[in-house]
């Protein structure tokens, strides 16, 4: 009978050790899964901190706005130099050619994502009239991340 007893003591400790090991495991899990949810904020959080000066230039803009646009969008580049892969293309149309300003003889009309990148362009802002109105629109990643602006007069 003492040996039946402590048999059943052993298997019930046995089976208290796994129940605390798949509890353990269990909880591993759920922290792993909030780590990754906050990395993905975090990630949100600096895209949305990267489109936060540009998302209000989207839309019909006078010439003075896009001015600015292109102002911000050059800081931009210069400050994600070295990422080329968050830098911003420009792509006029409709008579508006925002080509380089000089420093690297680079015309936007010749980018294409994953060939060319846009650091180290400076684009220019000069040709853009005050009066005029623009359409501006935005090409997202799929992350989010805006990598081009187009911008089109309205006539």
């Amino acid at each position: 009978m003492e040996n039946v007893t402590k048999a059943l003591l052993i298997a019930a400790a046995v089976i208290v050790v796994l129940v605390i090991i798949g509890l353990g495991m269990y909880y591993l899990n759920v922290g792993r899964d909030a780590m990754d949810t906050s990395t993905d904020t975090l990630d949100s959080a600096k895209v949305l901190a990267m489109n936060a000066d540009l998302d209000n230039y989207q839309g019909m803009q006078n010439g003075s706005n896009v001015k600015k646009l292109i102002e911000i969008i050059n800081a931009h580049n210069g400050k994600y130099a070295n990422e080329p892969d968050f830098c911003i293309f420009i792509n006029g149309s409709n008579n508006v050619n925002v080509t380089d300003s000089g420093t690297t003889n680079k015309s936007v009309h010749n980018y294409s994502r994953g060939t060319n990148d846009a650091s180290g362009v400076i684009y220019n802002a000069s040709v853009i009239n005050a009066g005029n109105k623009y359409r501006v629109t935005f090409d997202y990643t799929t992350g989010g991340v805006i990598v081009n602006c187009r911008i089109k007069k309205v006539n």
